[in-house]
């Protein structure tokens, strides 16, 4: 029969589960995937395009497209949950999952992702083979037997790039790795580097809270972050509803001013991974530059508190001063995602910035034999160690 690709079923929900307890063993902490009730949800979800490979042998893997990474608008898709049976190495299976999801991916998306562990080389020689571009490194960004680290892969399709904007403003720290992204995606750019550019200042008379049902009708009149110039990305928003961000476990930093009748002047949204103790920052809505200072900064005063390990946001690659308020807070550049996002009527360059809290201690990485891949290592890790 050879490798017959098809989508999951009902049926092989048990089998996929023990080739996740093969792979990972008793200890691994998404325990999720150990779940036939979660398995089956993904089964039958509009959002998740999951497939397995079908051998003589029966189901020896599977892997999916997760679309629900961003915006409804961005039409992007993540590519994950890719599992072979252990000890078949050498049958193609991963490849021909990646192959078919590819394909599959095309009638649904602009931006695919891939995040390629570097403990070994199979997804990022499988994702490399198949097109897409390593784009960034995220140091330590998940907690498995250690917090392990990821090359981030990136593949356009569609009209992405003749929708992309293509003139980003960008800080000097970011233009390294902005520079080498748009190279290895063959792209054309103009890329401007404001060397002028300071943070976003901090406000007076401004107090911070967490949000609550009460808040969202009036901050739903905020229009600058939201609908007008957003300059941090996430797949959730505020005119979501507050229903939906409690669904989504996202909680929201609000700001008022003191001396206005306490009005409410802001927000900012994040969510917290207790899995991989991290967080990520999602959405900012402000009435001014001195709210979006206060509001960044209280958020990172907040989050390290938790004692989280790591921390990431998604900002505009065409607003240079976010780019400077988080590089002053200690977080770096690790992606540069061409027409990640869409906006309005075009496609937009993102960069992703993270901060690592505490000692910065790699361990096994290992990089494929790629001068694409190697360069983006080194290119973060450079700005990491300056």
């Amino acid at each position: 029969m050879g490798n017959y690709v098809r989508s999951i079923s009902e049926t092989d929900v048990d089998i996929v589960i023990d080739i996740y307890k093969n792979c990972y063993g008793d200890d691994y902490p998404y325990k999720d995937f150990y779940s036939p009730a979660w398995i089956k949800k993904g089964v039958f979800a509009d959002e998740i395009h999951w497939l397995v490979v079908e051998t003589d042998d029966g189901v020896e893997g599977s892997g999916a497209v997760m679309l629900e990474a961003g915006d409804h608008d961005d039409l992007m898709g993540e590519f994950g949950r890719l599992v072979v049976k252990p000890g078949i190495q050498g049958k193609g299976i991963g490849a021909a999952l990646v192959e078919a999801l590819d394909k599959e991916a095309t009638k649904y998306i602009e931006f695919g992702f891939g995040e390629a562990r570097t403990t070994h080389l199979g997804s990022q020689t499988i994702l490399g083979r198949f097109g897409f571009q390593p784009i960034g490194f995220e140091p330590m960004k998940y907690h498995l037997a250690f917090r392990e680290s990821f090359i981030f892969y990136a593949k356009l399709y569609g009209h992405a790039q003749k929708l992309r904007n293509h003139r980003p403003l960008i800080v000097p720290e970011v233009e390294p790795l902005a520079s080498l992204a748009t190279r290895l995606m063959e792209l054309e750019t103009d890329l401007q580097v404001d060397t002028y550019a300071g943070r976003y200042p901090v406000g007076d008379n401004l107090r911070s809270e967490s949000i609550d049902e009460m808040h969202l009708p009036r901050l739903l009149r905020i229009e600058m972050g939201r609908v007008q110039s957003p300059e941090i990305f996430g797949s959730l928003h505020l005119n979501y509803g507050f229903f939906k961000i409690k669904e989504k476990q996202a909680q929201y930093l609000v700001a008022h001013n003191t001396k206005d009748n306490d009005k409410l002047v802001g927000a900012i949204g994040f969510t917290i991974d207790d899995i991989d103790n991290k967080a990520k920052i999602f959405e900012l809505v402000a009435v001014d530059d001195f709210v979006k200072g206060f509001l960044i900064d209280e958020m990172d005063k907040l989050l390290v508190s938790k004692g989280l390990s790591y921390i990431e946001t998604d900002v505009s690659a065409y607003s240079p001063r976010i780019q400077k308020t988080f590089l002053s807070l200690g977080y770096h550049p690790i992606v540069y995602a061409p027409a990640m996002v869409f906006q309005d009527i075009e496609r937009l360059d993102i960069v992703r910035f993270a901060k690592v809290v505490g000692k910065l201690e790699l361990q096994e990485v290992n990089i494929v034999d790629d001068e694409g891949a190697a360069q983006v290592y080194e290119t973060v890790m450079k700005a990491f160690q300056e």
